[in-house]
């Protein structure tokens, strides 16, 4: 371990790696750390999170950085930090305490507070501010709180842990209950009425935003679509998958310029992406586009399949031939600046007709839709610009591959966002 580090500087995750030089004495999740936890009777601190996870880089810079938070950390707890995706299994562990402990679903960071002795969770969150804001304290006075609250009140924590554990118990045994269930149709009819339900005829998807591509809700629909679509006088399963992929092709939560899906989309429309891109959301949306496509004939989706390939072969694969975890949202310290232009860098960089098409199809026109930067996500089809300007189509095209081969040059010259080089034998 090296001057100024902490015992993270040991570790091989990019993730751990990042807070290696943190002021908080870190540790992975590792015997010697456990052991340390219940010799001291300190109530442990698990942080989980990932590389390529945007609010982890927040709390990180907010909280984990701060010398005043991290002397708080260090005084009352045994710090320890987990890469989920290396530890999927604990992940799950913690991810589903947390909904328990507070009736609503985790995400990332998770940040839980544990027994020392049997690493029963007693309290946790997601993201905490460093000062008091969106109607939570500020994370360094909660630590204060739960630091008093664990020496000043163990009977009602250990009652807790007790009622913790018979749930998972209950959870275990009612999924090894070692009886015999008949298999029928109705766990899947029910799904796909939920799924209909749910289901935005307008921008598809499924729900309000945040959006997400749910590839295999999709892949669900798209199957059962062959013997459920039969005189069906709804909204086809077939209609609602062909909707949302090319909805979603179009959109800017697929890269128009480089290729591939990033996380999720922040609003309704599948316009603006939270800006990571992960290895596993385009490991299943490659299928998923090559079936879709295959089964409407649809050349659109097909294209978007081999546009994501390429972006997965050019930009995501190892010397070795595996593949790597994910791609940052942040570069030079903001989300989604690698990606963005201003009006005038796209007029500067693009010839009038490049411009003059660019415009048309993505919309470049009044006020920017990213904090001031254009975002690409597609306002009009090809065959609608061919008809305005009274060309033909394929010269659309072809202009619009130039423009997206100068961007893409223009990126190449940029700050990177972070690359999460872990290879997972699961995801590749």
């Amino acid at each position: 371990m090296t001057t100024n580090t902490n015992s993270l500087a040991d570790e091989t995750s990019p993730y751990l790696l990042q807070h290696a030089r943190n002021p908080v004495d870190w540790h992975a999740w590792k015997p010697a750390a456990l052991n340390k936890a219940r010799e001291m009777d300190k109530p442990i601190l698990l942080s989980i999170g990932y590389a390529a996870c945007h609010w982890c880089h927040v709390m990180e810079h907010e909280s984990f950085e701060d010398p005043a938070t991290a002397q708080i950390m260090n005084e009352h707890f045994i710090c320890i930090k987990v890469d989920r995706e290396e530890r999927p299994d604990l992940d799950k562990i913690y991810q589903t305490a947390h909904q328990m402990l507070t009736g609503r679903p985790g995400g990332w960071p998770l940040n839980m507070f544990l027994m020392p002795d049997d690493h029963m969770p007693f309290f946790g969150g997601t993201y905490f501010p460093d000062k008091p804001r969106y109607g939570m304290p500020a994370f360094a006075e909660l630590l204060e709180r739960v630091a008093s609250y664990y020496h000043n009140n163990r009977p009602e924590l250990e009652q807790q842990n007790r009622s913790l554990v018979d749930a998972f118990s209950k959870i275990s045994h009612s999924k090894q209950d070692g009886r015999h269930h008949d298999l029928d149709h109705a766990p899947v009819d029910k799904a796909l009425q939920e799924l209909r339900s749910s289901y935005d005829p307008v921008y598809g998807g499924f729900g309000a935003a945040p959006k997400f591509p749910h590839p295999t809700n999709l892949e669900r629909c798209l199957r059962s679509s062959i013997d459920r679509d039969k005189d069906n006088k709804e909204i086809t399963l077939a209609e609602i998958v062909h909707h949302t992929l090319s909805t979603m092709s179009g959109g800017g939560v697929n890269d128009q310029v480089n290729g591939g899906f990033y996380r999720y989309s922040v609003d309704e429309y599948w316009m603006i992406p939270h800006f990571e891109k992960m290895l596993y959301d385009n490991a299943q949306l490659i299928p998923l586009y090559v079936d879709a496509g295959i089964a409407f004939n649809d050349d659109a989706l097909l294209a978007t399949a081999n546009r994501t390939c390429d972006w997965v072969m050019n930009e995501m694969q190892s010397p070795e031939g595996g593949y790597y975890s994910s791609l940052d949202a942040d570069s030079e310290g903001e989300e989604g600046r690698y990606y963005v232009w201003t009006t005038d860098q796209l007029r500067t960089l693009l010839e009038q007709r490049q411009w003059q098409i660019a415009e048309m199809r993505y919309g470049l026109n009044g006020e920017a839709n990213f904090e001031g930067r254009w975002h690409l996500h597609v306002r009009r089809s090809i065959a609608d610009i061919a008809a305005v300007l009274n060309i033909d189509s394929d010269s659309v095209a072809r202009v619009l591959d130039t423009v997206h081969d100068v961007l893409r040059q223009d990126r190449s010259g940029r700050v990177r966002p972070g690359l999460d080089d872990k290879i997972l034998t699961s995801w590749n």
